[in-house]
């Protein structure tokens, strides 16, 4: 332990070990004359605001070819984010290009089992509803027992979101 360093202090972390040592201390300074610094190593995230809104700009003017390049250039690497994936697949399917349409990856399975237990977002069920759009448009068949449970799933949760208690009901 170097002079700098004391006995609560967390190992330095290297570039090969991502280690994490939780402590807590109290500091004191009628007690102790000695300075203290705390060292945080926090992950950032990309601010995607900027991104989505010139995306949409674009789709509104009709641009269609530029918000997809657009969207492989700027958005495509946070394709994780059910949401970035949702306003891909809705450009998809107002212009028309179902092949493309298929290359956005499901958020989930069509299981009705997963579907029913999933803590998902509403986000998640409307990429749903354009994949069945996309197959009736395809002329594909069409599992009516998974819309139907999608459908009764989708409401439920609205239901649940939008419930209203009388402490949040303001005059």
């Amino acid at each position: 332990m170097n002079i700098n360093q004391s006995a609560l202090d967390p190992p330095e972390p290297n570039a090969t070990d991502k280690q994490q040592t939780a402590f807590s201390f109290v500091h004191d300074p009628s007690k102790s004359t000695a300075d203290v610094t705390a060292k945080l190593v926090m992950e950032l995230e990309d601010d995607l605001e900027l991104d989505v809104e010139e995306f949409f700009r674009l789709r509104r003017l009709g641009r269609f070819k530029d918000a997809k390049e657009y969207y492989k250039a700027r958005l495509q690497h946070h394709n994780d984010l059910p949401y970035v994936r949702l306003i891909y697949a809705e450009m998809l399917f107002a212009t028309g290009d179902y092949a493309a349409f298929h290359t956005v990856p499901r958020m989930f399975s069509r299981s009705q089992d997963e579907l029913h237990h999933s803590h998902d977002s509403l986000i998640q069920r409307n990429h749903e509803f354009l994949c069945v759009l996309v197959q009736s448009r395809n002329l594909e068949p069409i599992d009516y027992g998974y819309v139907n449970e999608l459908i009764r799933d989708s409401y439920s949760l609205l239901r649940r979101q939008m419930s209203i208690s009388s402490a949040e009901v303001c005059s």
